[in-house]
């Protein structure tokens, strides 16, 4: 047996945080959440944990918060592969791939690194959108599409489009109204704003469920339409 001196150069890697693959994670036009990063950086800790018995270059060696979203390292392209779609899994975004000229080996060919891009929606759940002008409710976001409720008629739909999907610019406002009385022939209920004392006639389709006659209501309005709350 010759037992000779060396340099493992994984361990290096790990210790000095290298990596050859980098996976950034960036929300459209807004910054991550707080449950976001913690439930990605536990996402991408699973995947490295996964495959490091197999591959010991599949290590994760830093996560980094970088312009409202997160930068992660990977030892190897494998490892941010697997980690995309493992994204794509649970939340559907668009991804993008790059290449970085980062040095040439003592043979003169070209070492890259790669960079991965994943984006995922502007609309999260719960969040208020308007949808062929009218305000929907965001359910879920699925692999495949965002699932939305329609504040008229509780209606669901699936966008598959989520690029077409924004965040309200200008958010409804509360009002308060007495229900007066409603008309069956015009199908219109007659409103008081409780503030104004000032009338007005809303078409009960409008509504997803019969208003009491005589009750005091909260609807939001926007675009001078009247939606009742979810």
């Amino acid at each position: 047996i010759s037992i000779g001196r060396g340099i493992c150069k994984i361990c290096v890697a790990k210790k000095t945080g290298s990596s050859s693959t980098v996976v950034q994670l960036r929300a459209k036009k807004r910054p991550l959440t707080q449950g976001e990063i913690t439930k990605f950086s536990q996402l991408a800790l699973n995947v490295s944990q996964d495959k490091l018995t197999e591959n010991p270059t599949a290590y994760l060696s830093d996560i980094i918060e970088n312009h409202g979203g997160l930068d992660f390292y990977f030892g190897n392209q494998g490892t941010g592969e697997n980690f995309i779609s493992e994204l794509q899994k649970i939340i559907l975004g668009h991804k993008e791939k790059n290449f970085k000229l980062i040095t040439e080996d003592k043979k003169g060919q070209r070492v890259y690194a790669v960079t991965f891009l994943y984006r995922i929606p502007e609309v999260r759940s719960g969040d208020l959108i308007a949808y062929q002008n009218e305000l929907y409710n965001v359910i879920t976001l699925s692999r495949k599409s965002i699932n939305i409720r329609s504040l008229v008629d509780r209606s669901k739909l699936s966008i598959y489009d989520w690029n077409s999907l924004n965040l309200l610019r200008i958010l409804p406002e509360e009002v308060r109204k007495v229900v007066l009385s409603k008309d069956y022939n015009s199908d219109t209920y007659l409103f008081m704003d409780v503030n104004s004392f000032e009338n007005e006639e809303v078409l009960s389709s409008r509504f997803h469920h019969e208003l009491e006659i005589g009750q005091e209501i909260v609807l939001l309005k926007w675009e001078n339409k009247y939606y009742l709350p979810l």
